[in-house]
């Protein structure tokens, strides 16, 4: 008998539960390609990808993450105007918590990194007029043996509301029994704390961007770690495979995350502003990773990727479209390839990568890429501009062949 129940618990986690969430559709559920996403967290709805700096690439992936840390960063975002272009959230990550749940099984925060406690860094990143996020594993216990969230989701979800977070990233890439179970309790939990936490999740798999917006998460990692901050150029080039059949999984509240901007001192300019680019066209988080603290005085270069306005500005755009790769060719040893994202006002953004190491020209006409979706005009355009140049490209009639440098990027938006 025993044996018996707990094969029909499995079977109703494994099975019947999941589909449950899919099924259900609740609150503000909505329909992307054939796909039913929901239920959707009532207390919060997000139609833009969030904006803001995460603390894992450049401090808790080397165990240094700290209450200084984050209130350095708040004000590092306030001091360089990051916050009027958009970056909100403020985010701790994996490392914050002692070994060990205290008497009542609460987590306990490591007073040793955060003297004052996660309250009151919470506080100090709202003085600043930020966002605060959080940070749990759905495991068991997370990647480094701490405790996870994998049966406390209630009291957990009870504790960072009780702080003041505004976002909680979720992470199920460890000891996780069954993810997207996972993930629809804590979707429940955080709703009866009745606060209003964006909620972010993924295990940088398929699974992700389709099970866990059904079970109720706002924002689903589809590629791995973009850590650490000094991995360089090759993180970002698989991120370019990331999204490809995913697409139209992503919308207004349900983004495509591909986890933390590479930007910042291990690349160069050029590919700062292909990794902004491709991040932007996908209408994906921006999540600063660098270390951008005042005192530690990031370059100019690296705030003026991180600040292009014209750039945020496709990611953010109302219309929520996600863009996708409509062609990719043999540059070299790599190839060059064109991504396109429909823009609210009859505008189009379009991104030449090239991800060869010389420089190569990318050529495209309007008629061809009319081709593959009919929507795209044929008739050219006469508001155009080089997002990254920041000047006007004149009338463009039938296409557009700028030469892009190795690992560079050209990124255009062209509208009637």
């Amino acid at each position: 008998m025993r044996r018996f129940l707990t094969l029909l618990a499995l079977l109703w986690l494994s099975i019947i539960l999941p589909l449950r969430g899919f099924c259900q559709i609740t609150g503000n559920a909505s329909v992307s390609g054939n796909v039913a996403i929901g239920p959707v967290h009532p207390y919060y709805y997000r139609p833009t990808p969030q904006m803001g700096w995460n603390q894992w690439p450049a401090f808790d992936y080397y165990g240094n993450g700290s209450e200084a840390v984050i209130k350095a960063i708040a004000d590092a975002i306030v001091y360089y105007g990051l916050n009027a272009d958009g970056y909100q959230y403020v985010s701790i990550d994996e490392g914050w918590e002692q070994s060990t749940r205290d008497a009542n099984g609460n987590l306990q925060v490591n007073t040793t990194k955060y003297p004052d406690g996660m309250a009151a860094v919470a506080a100090y990143v709202h003085n600043d007029g930020l966002l605060f996020g959080a940070y749990l594993s759905g495991g068991t216990t997370d990647c480094t043996g701490n405790p996870g969230s994998f049966g406390h989701e209630y009291q957990d979800a009870t504790l960072i509301a009780s702080w003041g977070s505004d976002l909680l990233k979720y992470d199920v890439s460890c000891n996780v029994p069954i993810p997207q179970v996972v993930v629809a309790t804590m979707a429940r939990a955080l709703q009866a704390t009745s606060r209003p936490i964006l909620y972010a999740t993924g295990t940088g798999t398929f699974q992700s961007a389709f099970q866990f917006y059904a079970q109720g998460a706002q924002d689903a990692r589809i590629g791995n770690d973009m850590a650490p901050i000094t991995a360089g150029w090759g993180k970002v080039v698989h991120a370019f495979t990331n999204e490809l059949g995913l697409a139209g999984y992503g919308g207004p509240n349900h983004w495509l995350d591909e986890d933390t901007l590479m930007v910042g001192p291990s690349l160069t300019t050029a590919e700062d502003q292909a990794n902004f680019s491709l991040w932007a066209i996908q209408a994906a988080p921006l999540t600063i990773g660098a270390d951008i603290r005042v005192a530690s005085s990031p370059s100019a270069a690296t705030l003026a990727t991180l600040g292009n306005t014209y750039v945020i500005a496709v990611d953010q755009d109302a219309l929520g479209v996600v863009g996708t790769q409509w062609s990719s060719v043999n540059c070299g040893s790599a190839t060059c390839q064109v991504w396109v994202k429909q823009l609210t006002g009859s505008a189009w953004a379009i991104a030449f990568f090239n991800l060869d190491s010389g420089s190569h020209t990318i050529s495209i006409t309007w008629s061809a890429l009319h081709a593959v979706n009919s929507a795209f005009p044929t008739s050219g355009f006469t508001t155009t501009m080089d997002l990254w140049a920041q000047s006007s490209l004149g009338t463009l009639s039938s296409g557009y062949a700028p030469t892009v440098s190795g690992y560079g990027v050209s990124m255009i938006r062209v509208a009637p």
